[in-house]
């Protein structure tokens, strides 16, 4: 029965990749990133005919158990080394980053890191914000690579098992094929931050009271999974289990809020992207510098929150 309906999720996928809107993003994506580089995808850098119309890199060579975390990332050098430590300190065995066009080093930052770690950097040429699209390519390339899991995630999040395990731990040992996350935000607070720290997820101590109103989610890997834009969701056969936690730094520093915002809003208006898509970058995006990072700072400011430090693992 399983047999059954992974080959009839393939086949739907697939025709799901033939619909007109797909195809153009796909071959766009495909177009602009490149993945020479990535390891297991050597001889195969998923610029193909079929690769570049469906998006299709082709099932595991070797299929294993290591974990890859996979990611689109632009202008989040203050934030995203500290990610990437933590997710190898919690056992994921790559981490692979499409660097979209950063002009804050944060891809020479993670081409350093990767001459030590297992960290493989690719460019992203598509300035349009197309997440969905880019996400599922690395994700299908770690598919191809062998890995068993794969974790999408954003440069300013810190994944982690509520039940003190790794992540590695926790995935191993899932009997699901997707994992649901809840989600807090870490928010600056004057009385409780730590001035001089420059690790982000250290410095800010105060999470919000509740989980977030959304979820993401890591996957056992598939040829033909499909990621859904803010990596909420993931299309793949298979049961679900709410197994993992992960608190976010969104707002970091007044230059930081302003280039997260005019970016986002680039990114949107560079794709023709649906109104209803990134509506607070819309908001806030076209607003003066002072009034943003002011709305920014309020609504942070009258946010309920708790002082519970996120559990930052480090490599040292």
């Amino acid at each position: 029965m399983r047999r059954r309906d992974e080959l009839s999720f393939s086949f739907k996928s697939g025709l799901i990749a033939l619909r007109p809107g797909e195809l153009r993003l796909t071959w766009q994506v495909a177009g602009a990133m490149s993945l020479d580089g990535v390891p297991g995808m050597a001889g195969r850098a998923g610029r193909g005919p079929l690769a570049r119309t469906l998006g299709y890199l082709g099932g595991a060579r070797d299929p294993g158990d290591e974990i890859w975390a996979v990611s689109v990332v632009r202008d989040e050098a203050d934030v995203i080394a500290y990610t990437v430590e933590h997710l190898l300190a919690e056992g994921v065995d790559r981490v692979l980053v499409a660097d979209n066009g950063s002009v804050d080093g944060t891809g020479d930052l993670l081409r350093r890191l990767g001459r030590d770690l297992p960290v493989t950097v690719v460019d992203d040429g598509l300035a349009a914000h197309h997440q969905g699209v880019k996400v599922t390519r690395l994700a299908r390339a770690a598919a191809r690579a062998g890995a068993g899991w794969v974790i999408p995630f954003d440069a300013d999040e810190l994944w982690y098992s509520p039940d003190g395990r790794t992540l590695a731990d926790a995935l191993r040992s899932a009997t699901c094929d997707i994992a649901v996350t809840d989600m807090w935000n870490h928010l600056p607070d004057a009385a409780s931050d730590v001035a001089d720290e420059p690790n982000p997820y250290l410095r800010m101590p105060q999470r919000t009271s509740e989980p977030l109103g959304v979820v993401k989610v890591a996957f056992r890997a598939h040829p033909w999974a499909r990621v859904v834009p803010g990596n909420h969701n993931v299309r793949r056969p298979g049961a679900r289990a709410r197994l993992l936690g992960i608190r976010q730094v969104p707002f970091r520093s007044a230059e930081q809020i302003e280039r997260k915002h005019r970016n986002g809003l680039e990114a949107l208006e560079a794709g023709g992207i649906a109104a209803d898509v990134g509506t607070h970058w819309r908001e806030l995006g076209v607003l003066p510098s002072d009034e943003m990072v002011a709305r920014v700072y309020d609504d942070a400011s009258a946010t309920e929150t708790t002082l519970d430090p996120a559990p930052f693992h480090s490599l040292t």
